[in-house]
């Protein structure tokens, strides 16, 4: 109980305050003052929003980490990685792009059955990328490497062959939406080859990061068929480099752009 005239503390049957001598009783004495309320906790601070195919956005910790760090794609970089990777490489690489175009020659001549025969080697041109892959992560490529793609024969094949489709009608609707296609998809194939991913899922994540770095790629497309056309005309034997030059190129593009999973066939 506590005095209604100055706020003392008394005793339960006390009948005045014994420090002002006011009259009190139980039903009059003044209850003991509440303490004030803490202070409102602050709200919890956000987590730092992750970087999603370069963009700034919230991401759940499940979703994959896509992009890399640097942010942009560097073209001459690339070339000139896959130049140095084929340099160190030299008679692996060749051997292998005079398999891949050996084969492929082979089957053009045989008629009727070479055209539709041809479809069916798709998986071949993903043989020289995981080449590229394997010196790129420090491993040493293999002749057998050229037929690993037809462990993943369904994706191989229709990740080119449904972007191809796609491209095609881009260029007969008109060409500039064929260019730009083609780009887009540049990084279909080795998501399948090193991402794991089904040839669907590979055309939907390398248009959804390509077409955000639509120009970087424009320019290093425009360098891997500057290659070519080098090799070509390096009395046609130089192709035989340009080619595997282009797919080391091509691994290091996507490297830079999306998380290597070392997931080859």
């Amino acid at each position: 109980m506590f005095c209604p005239n100055c706020g003392t503390q008394l005793n339960d049957n006390a009948k005045f305050c014994s420090k002002c001598g006011a009259k009190t009783d139980s039903a009059g004495a003044a209850e003991a003052p509440r303490p004030s309320p803490p202070p409102p906790t602050p709200p919890p601070i956000s987590p730092e929003p992750h970087q999603q195919y370069g963009r700034t956005e919230s991401m759940p910790e499940s979703a994959p980490m896509l992009g890399d760090s640097t942010g942009m794609l560097d073209p001459m970089e690339c070339i000139r990685f896959g130049w140095n990777i084929v340099k160190s490489n030299l008679g692996i690489f060749i051997l292998g792009a005079i398999i891949v175009f050996a084969i492929n020659a082979a089957i053009s001549f045989i008629p009727f059955v070479g055209q539709i025969a041809s479809i069916f080697l798709m998986p071949l041109n993903a043989g020289l990328l995981i080449m590229a892959f394997k010196a790129m992560n420090g491993s040493t490529p293999e002749i057998s490497d050229v037929f690993s793609g037809y462990k993943r024969f369904a994706d191989c094949l229709l990740v080119q062959l449904v972007a191809g489709i796609f491209v095609g009608l881009g260029f007969i609707l008109c060409i500039a939406p064929g260019v730009y296609l083609a780009i887009c998809y540049m990084l279909a194939l080795p998501l399948v080859i090193d991402g794991g991913m089904g040839f669907w899922d590979a055309m939907t994540t390398s248009m959804a990061e390509l077409k955000r770095q639509w120009m970087s790629f424009f320019v290093l497309a425009l360098l891997l068929f500057l290659v070519v056309l080098a090799g070509a005309l390096a009395l046609g034997v130089g192709i035989l480099v340009a080619i595997p030059v282009c797919a080391c190129a091509t691994a290091n593009a996507y490297k830079q752009t999306f998380p290597v999973k070392n997931n080859l066939p």
